[in-house]
């Protein structure tokens, strides 16, 4: 992992210890404060160093928990943490390095003290901290292996799971700076409050693990947009990008460990490991498409068979479809579903789930990222175009019969959603008559 940027004027001080000046390298130490970042998140990210398969964030009354398995920190760490901060021969690891600024970014006013238990057996060592710059270290009862830092608290303040990012301002659902390589639970007490996991990709989404970057990508509600990706660095986001050279759009999140990081951890230095990235999102963007061309063969007939039998459902498509790029799904759904044609009394009329109301407006968001697709393929030579998207069903026809790109090439007769107008008409009359 290339070393993150420092300070210019940090200074250098003999590995392992701070017998060198020590007051001032621990007045240097603020240099990698974020005031808006807090310690829970890079003990975070020292979990995933450590290739843990559980973490548990725990608090209580006066008191946060922090427990993972995995690899235990090294006993130099434990012994002189801050020396990785400044390892000029980059000789300290991830975990040294993510651990030292946890410590650094918990010593709020609120902090009356931490404690850290690592290491198996009769290996297995206690920091104790008052303040900041006073460690000391013990030998620890042997306990269950696993690595557990406690804050003691004077009382409460919220800083200590800071992130400068809120949630609500990322690209992909769900909402959560949070995206480890395992589950991160948080408890208050014995209560479960949450859980954070990575899932399997659904259809329209795609999930990738190569070379140390970590993605789950999937299909934009805008399809005209640019593609906007939530960053991650060892589980823990650093920041939402643009990338304007992806194309398809897409949205998702990616976890890549070989990105460079402002000394504070909190953006990403801009070099050629983003611009790598940059080229594999590309590429992950075409294998997504083609994915989801495969998938469009029976889902669209599907939408098409409920939008058959359920004509409010068939108002939505049509809707979803003038519209093009228009709102969130669910904000859409929210806004249309109280404006569908309701039956007269006396008039059996089936109405749809919320679950079909929900795949019929995905499938109309699918179909419109899909078109834009096969058309910016069909730029180059037809011959170029994967036989996915040539097959691939985007329109329907009158009788609402799905039809490829490929279909329209050979002449079939393909009207447009905004085209049949007059037919949509003339089953929402039939059904309010009762025909």
């Amino acid at each position: 992992m290339p070393e993150p940027r420092q300070p210019e004027d940090a200074q250098f001080v003999e590995s392992g210890s701070f017998r060198v000046d020590r007051a001032r390298a621990i007045e240097k130490l603020s240099a990698f404060r974020s005031p808006g970042m807090g310690p829970v998140l890079f003990w975070t990210r020292l979990a995933a160093a450590a290739g843990a398969q559980s973490v548990r964030l725990t608090s209580r009354c006066r008191e946060i928990e922090l427990r993972f398995d995995g690899l235990p920190l090294p006993a130099r760490a434990l012994r002189d943490p801050f020396s990785a901060l400044f390892d000029q021969e980059c000789r300290s690891t991830a975990q040294e390095r993510f651990f030292a600024l946890g410590i650094v970014h918990a010593w709020r006013p609120a902090l009356a003290g931490l404690t850290v238990c690592s290491g198996r057996g009769g290996d297995r060592l206690r920091l104790d901290s008052p303040a900041l710059g006073q460690e000391t270290v013990s030998l620890a009862d042997d306990g269950d292996g696993a690595t557990v830092i406690r804050l003691s608290l004077k009382g409460e303040d919220p800083g200590f799971w800071l992130h400068p990012i809120p949630a609500r301002s990322l690209a992909c659902r769900p909402l959560s700076q949070l995206w480890a390589p395992c589950p991160v639970e948080r408890f208050e007490g014995d209560r479960l409050v949450g859980r954070v996991a990575r899932g399997p990709a659904k259809p329209g989404e795609l999930a990738f693990d190569e070379d140390g970057v970590v993605g789950h990508l999937s299909i934009p509600d805008d399809p005209s947009g640019r593609a906007r990706v939530d960053v991650y660095h060892y589980g823990v986001l650093v920041g939402t990008e643009v990338f304007r050279r992806v194309s398809p759009p897409i949205v998702g999140k990616v976890d890549d460990r070989g990105l460079s990081l402002s000394a504070d951890s909190t953006s990403i230095v801009r070099n050629e490991r983003l611009a790598r990235l940059e080229r594999g999102l590309h590429r992950r963007a075409h294998e997504l498409a083609l994915k989801v061309a495969r998938e469009q063969v029976d889902a669209l007939p599907q939408a098409a068979a409920l939008m058959r039998s359920k004509t409010p459902l068939h108002e939505l498509w049509v809707r979803r479809i003038e519209r093009g790029a228009a709102m969130e799904v669910e904000a859409l759904e929210a806004r249309l579903v109280d404006d569908l044609p309701l039956p007269r009394w006396g008039v059996p009329m089936p109405w749809p789930t919320r679950e079909e109301r929900s795949f019929v407006l995905r499938e109309a968001c699918t179909t419109l990222w899909l078109r834009d697709v096969c058309q910016a393929a069909a730029g180059g030579p037809w011959s170029s175009v994967a036989p996915e998207l040539r097959a691939a069903p985007i329109y329907l026809s009158r009788s609402m019969e799905p039809l490829s790109w490929e279909d329209l090439n050979k002449g079939a007769l393909a009207l447009t959603e905004s085209s049949f107008e007059s037919e949509r008409c003339r089953i929402l009359r039939r059904s309010s008559e009762g025909g």
